[in-house]
């Protein structure tokens, strides 16, 4: 799909309301939306973080890491410049 959603969005975007959410599936360890032609391979390597509470942490889909709860823990890791290594509009870049 071509639809613009921010980075905190895209695995709730993925997995529900995207034109091509048939092409995805929630992994049941990490909680991502995995394409599902990777989907077996992903769930069979059982090497991905497990995901914690929305309280704890968010998850990355764009580097996998776990980063600060909420708005705030989205702000530092994507606009700082020692933020998300997989984002070109880090600060400082």
């Amino acid at each position: 799909c071509q639809q613009i959603v921010e980075i905190s969005t895209l695995n709730d975007h993925l997995l529900t309301e995207c034109a091509m959410k048939m092409n995805h599936k929630q992994c049941p360890r990490c909680g991502e939306a995995i394409a599902i032609k990777f989907y077996d391979v992903h769930v069979n390597r059982n090497t991905c973080l497990v995901a914690k509470s929305a309280s704890e942490a968010s998850r990355c889909p764009l580097c996998h890491q776990d980063i600060g709860p909420g708005e705030e823990g989205w702000r530092m890791h994507l606009l700082s410049s020692n933020g998300c290594p997989k984002n070109d509009r880090r600060l400082g870049v």
